[in-house]
């Protein structure tokens, strides 16, 4: 269930929604504006919402969507921290989400074709109505194509790890390093044991340094990934140090990307020919790729994911 809410008297003609894509960890909410507010702007506008909206529904994500040029949408996405009813926190900003953008389909786009362009990170993501009722079909575009060998960092001394930099840096572990068996993985749940993720250690603090990440953040993410079959990988990211429900949109081109390097634990060949299926909690996703003329990763694609739909209005 949806709570939309509208924002009269904000400066912006704002209208708020919360709305959630089926297998995020959580709902987000949604502002449009005629105008895409700078970050300054979104956080100012969120502190006024947000004691309202947490009243209906609790959420630790945001995004802002105005309309641009040539018929595509600008958005900005804000990460919350310590989200309490009243009070939290945005992590630094230049971050995106595919799950939020999602999110974002029935405040802008319902039934149509919605092309979104994140203003900081210029990721592009394309919606698009599924055969699915109530789904969305989500085409994903990095600001540049990517090679696996440009992104991958140097993680010396760390066996069954790869870290890679993509819109956000990931340290990936395989389960044999953390003492897992593939279908463990789909089973994890709630906070992340210390002690499975000691094997991070080490590769994270690398990581860091030679991105200048700083120390306690939520930057490099975390994920721990098994191949199942020969195009199947199962794949777990730490969100916030819990494990995620179920799959981080964004992530999917880390993980396709892993797919491509001879030397990962999770090599498959073929990706770009048949893509990936990876499994989580909340099922099975069939990823599809599209490449540049120089055979490097340009976009990937996930058919039918489901979202939820307004069913009340408030306003204020």
């Amino acid at each position: 269930m949806t709570t939309s809410l509208r924002h009269t008297g904000l400066g912006l003609g704002a209208t708020a929604s919360v709305n959630t894509t089926v297998g995020a960890p959580g709902p987000t909410a949604v502002f449009t504006t005629d105008l895409l507010p700078d970050p300054a702007g979104c956080q100012t506008l969120l502190h006024r919402a947000y004691p309202t909206l947490r009243l209906k529904v609790g959420f630790s994500k945001a995004i802002f969507v105005a309309p641009g040029a040539d018929g595509r949408f600008l958005s900005r996405f804000l990460q919350l921290t310590a989200a309490t009813d009243t009070t939290f926190e945005v992590a630094p900003g230049g971050r995106d989400c595919v799950n939020s953008t999602v999110a974002a389909y029935p405040a802008i786009a319902a039934g149509t074709t919605a092309t979104i362009v994140n203003a900081d990170t210029s990721l592009v993501v394309t919606l698009s109505p599924s055969l699915r009722c109530g789904a969305v079909d989500v085409e994903v575009r990095p600001a540049t194509p990517v090679r696996p060998a440009d992104v991958v960092l140097a993680t010396q001394g760390c066996p069954g790890v790869l870290a890679l930099s993509l819109n956000n840096p990931y340290v990936l572990l395989d389960a044999d390093a953390a003492g897992l068996r593939a279908t463990d993985l789909l089973r994890l749940a709630g906070p992340a044991d210390p002690r499975q993720l000691h094997p991070f250690t080490h590769a994270v603090a690398q990581v860091r340094t030679q991105l200048a990440l700083p120390d306690g953040g939520d930057l490099p993410k975390l994920a721990v990934l098994a191949v199942k079959g020969r195009d199947t990988i199962i794949a777990r990211t730490i969100y916030l140090g819990r494990w995620h429900p179920g799959l981080p949109l964004t992530g999917a081109i880390t993980f396709l990307t892993a797919a491509l390097v001879p030397t990962s634990p999770w090599y498959h060949r073929d990706v770009l020919l048949h893509g990936l299926r990876l499994r989580t909690p909340a099922g099975d996703i069939r990823v599809s790729t599209g490449t540049d003329p120089h055979g490097a990763l340009s976009s990937f694609h996930i058919p039918a994911r489901e979202v939820t739909r307004d069913v009340a209005a408030y306003f204020v």
